[in-house]
């Protein structure tokens, strides 16, 4: 299950326009079990070497049980400006 919800969300990610805005740098979904948090961050200067550090978004999927909060699956992709 984990699994399925993250594909969705990265799906959801890859179509999603540049940057990818968040309110308060999070987006999260929730059903009965599990939450789906999806967290964009720009990446700095320090990890890419870039002219423009605004231009690339490091997007974090966590797949967390509803009623703990604990995290089954945390996956990571890069969303750059084209």
């Amino acid at each position: 299950m984990a699994q399925s919800l993250t594909r969705t969300a990265m799906e959801n990610v890859a179509t999603t326009a540049f940057p990818m805005d968040t309110d308060d740098d999070q987006v999260t979904t929730h059903d009965d079990y599990y939450d789906v948090v999806i967290h964009a961050d720009y990446i700095d200067s320090d990890y890419v070497e870039s002219e423009d550090p605004t231009q690339i978004q490091m997007i974090t999927v966590t797949v967390q049980y509803h009623e703990t909060g604990d995290p089954i699956k945390v996956t990571q992709c890069v969303k750059a400006q084209r």
